[in-house]
């Protein structure tokens, strides 16, 4: 769990650290560990034009590992059928790695 809390406090997301820990184990969210280096969560999610491998949580020392992280995250990605693998976050680390480009901006107003 520390490795879930390094990545809340850095990114200020919603969600808490038990929240990943239930979907873990309610199989809504999946585990990709990176040997002793690092992991990463994902989950199956749906765009109007088909399914989205949605990575949640990127944790760790992983640029050394970047493509065979982007390789197997590929193939996971057509394992499920998706049509994209997408990933957000305040912070900068999927765009250091390679992952794709920005697209779009997200603005929320909490209520």
């Amino acid at each position: 769990m520390d490795g879930l809390w390094r990545v809340k406090e850095k990114c200020a997301e919603p969600w808490h650290p038990c929240d990943v820990v239930y979907q873990l184990g309610a199989k809504t969210a999946f585990l990709y560990a990176v040997g002793t280096d690092g992991f990463f969560v994902f989950q199956r999610h749906a765009d109007v034009d088909g399914p989205v491998l949605f990575v949640w949580i990127m944790c760790g020392q992983l640029m050394s590992h970047r493509e065979q992280i982007k390789a197997d995250l590929q193939e996971i990605a057509r394992g499920i059928g998706a049509v994209r693998v997408r990933f957000h976050s305040p912070r900068k680390g999927y765009e250091k790695m390679g992952f794709g480009k920005m697209k779009t901006t997200i603005y929320e107003l909490d209520l």
